[in-house]
């Protein structure tokens, strides 16, 4: 779980991204998900 933070620039080609930032807020193991057990706070 986490948020996205994006940022375009508008190029001579079209939108394209400036940056791109994920802040992780929590993970669940992949092979149990995420009702099976409780994410881990980050």
């Amino acid at each position: 779980m986490g948020k996205y933070v994006d940022v375009y620039v508008r190029t001579g080609e079209g939108w394209r991204f400036e940056s791109l930032t994920l802040d992780v807020r929590a993970l669940s193991p992949y092979d149990e998900g995420f009702a099976r057990r409780r994410m881990a706070d980050l």
